[in-house]
């Protein structure tokens, strides 16, 4: 998976992300609790609650908004590796510890 998203990260940073289920307001909640300081982060969230709210989707999205509030996709920052006490850690671990968490959240 880690893998995958790495490949998606090279593409133009105004790719439009069609995913497969919309579950972008789940996912901004679990990015919140481990990411709360993320200034795009809250922002995104926002409007993926105003969407909602409306009953409208919230894909596609583009891929520079995600690259800079989806935790999925910043497992090699090194912000969100001191957040998750993972200083210096590979970014595999990391994206294995944020996997972990998101099954259990």
């Amino acid at each position: 998976m880690l893998t995958s998203l790495n490949k998606i990260k090279k593409l133009p940073r105004d790719t439009k992300i069609y995913c497969g289920h919309e579950y972008t307001y789940k996912n901004a909640e679990f990015c919140m609790k481990y990411d709360s300081d993320n200034i795009d982060l809250k922002k995104k969230f926002e409007k993926i609650k105003k969407l909602r709210s409306n009953n409208l989707p919230t894909l596609p999205t583009i891929l520079e908004e995600e690259l800079k509030s989806n935790i999925f996709l910043r497992c090699d920052q090194n912000d969100l590796k001191i957040k998750l006490n993972m200083k210096n850690q590979e970014d595999f671990k990391v994206f294995k510890k944020v996997r972990d968490l998101k099954d259990s959240f």
